[in-house]
C-alpha cells in the first residue's frame, strides 16, 4: 500500500523567507500559478510530488527538507488534504465518499442548500484516513508524519 506523504508548508516558508524569495518569484521559476504556492505557503493544501520536486529543484533544496516537523494536531482532513495523503485526485475522492466507494469509510458527504446537487460538505476524520491507509496505531514519529496534504 503506498505511503501518504505529509507536506510541512511552514519548512516551504523558512525556505522561502532563507532565499529571500516571495510566492511570486516562485511561481515564475516553478511555471506553478501563483494563488495555488500562496495556498501551499498558507498551508490550504499541498503540492502533488511531482510539483514537490518542482519546487526542490528550484529552491536548490532536498524535497524531504518539505516533509520535516509534526504533522499538525488536527482531527479533520480537508479533501484536498485526505487526497494528497491517499494518493487519489480531490474529484476521485469528493466521488468515492459520495458513492460510499471506500471500504471501511472514510468520512461522509451533505448536500449542500440550494438544489445544486454538486455542491457538497465532506466531513472526513484524520483517524479514519489513517485506518484507511494503515498507518493509524502506530506510535512511531515516521507515522505521524504520514498525514497530510496535496494540491488539487
Amino acid at each position: 500500500m503506498k505511503k501518504a506523504r505529509v507536506f510541512n508548508h511552514k519548512a516551504l516558508n523558512n525556505i522561502l523567507k532563507d532565499k529571500g524569495l516571495k510566492a511570486a518569484e516562485l511561481s515564475k521559476l516553478t511555471l506553478i500559478p501563483k494563488n495555488t504556492i500562496s495556498r501551499y505557503l498558507n498551508g490550504e493544501s499541498a503540492p502533488s510530488a511531482e510539483r514537490e520536486r518542482l519546487i526542490a529543484k528550484a529552491l536548490d533544496a532536498p524535497v524531504d527538507a518539505f516533509q520535516m516537523g509534526e504533522a499538525p494536531a488536527r482531527s479533520f482532513l480537508s479533501t484536498a488534504e485526505a487526497a494528497a495523503m491517499m494518493g487519489i485526485t480531490e474529484y476521485a475522492l469528493k466521488n468515492g465518499i459520495i458513492n460510499n466507494d471506500f471500504n471501511p469509510s472514510i468520512g461522509s458527504a451533505i448536500r449542500g442548500k440550494g438544489g445544486n446537487s454538486a455542491k457538497h460538505m465532506f466531513h472526513i476524520p484524520l483517524r479514519r484516513v489513517q485506518i484507511y491507509l494503515g498507518v493509524a496505531g502506530t506510535e512511531t514519529k515516521e507515522a505521524e508524519r504520514y498525514t497530510l496534504l496535496n494540491a488539487l
